[in-house]
């Protein structure tokens, strides 16, 4: 039997901008809620729901999916205790890397 694997050397960080450095998970998370966003609000449209609460709605559920991705992808590291719950700012540090989703 032949195990097959694809090796992508693909860089994690699609673009520099100075510091600040953008990496392709965080452009697929960009894209993904604007495809989401976009259908939501042309389904709410065909429905006779107002723009203002399909935003109102997609504001929330944006900032929940993400905190939570993040939260998830804390609890899942082998030494979360040590290196998120005695750190408490590591919680938040995006900048490090790291989501997780399903």
């Amino acid at each position: 039997m032949v195990a097959g694997f694809l090796v992508i050397n693909l860089d994690p960080v699609a673009v520099h901008l100075g510091g600040l450095s953008i990496r392709w998970y965080g452009l697929a998370y960009v894209l993904a809620i604007s495809v989401a966003l976009s259908a939501t609000l042309r389904y709410a449209e065909l429905l006779g729901v107002e723009r203002e609460r399909v935003w109102r709605l997609f504001l929330w559920t944006a900032l929940a999916g993400l905190i939570g991705g993040r939260l998830y992808f804390d609890i899942q590291q082998p030494d979360f205790v040590r290196d998120y719950l005695l750190h408490p700012l590591n919680l938040i540090a995006v900048w490090q890397g790291g989501m997780a989703y399903f």
